[in-house]
């Protein structure tokens, strides 16, 4: 489905989240790879 989830480092840091934690496939970044990514996507969604 093209589908890709960038989780927010800063966020996880806050949490105390490793990527680990998280369930397989999901990238972890900071502001700058979201907006990397953003810019060239059809749709975005953040929350």
């Amino acid at each position: 489905l093209g589908v890709k989830i960038i989780a927010c480092q800063m966020t996880m840091d806050v949490m105390n989240l490793k990527k680990v934690d998280l369930i397989d496939g999901i990238e972890v970044g900071g502001a700058v790879t979201f907006l990397d990514f953003a810019k060239d996507a059809n749709i975005s969604l953040s929350f």
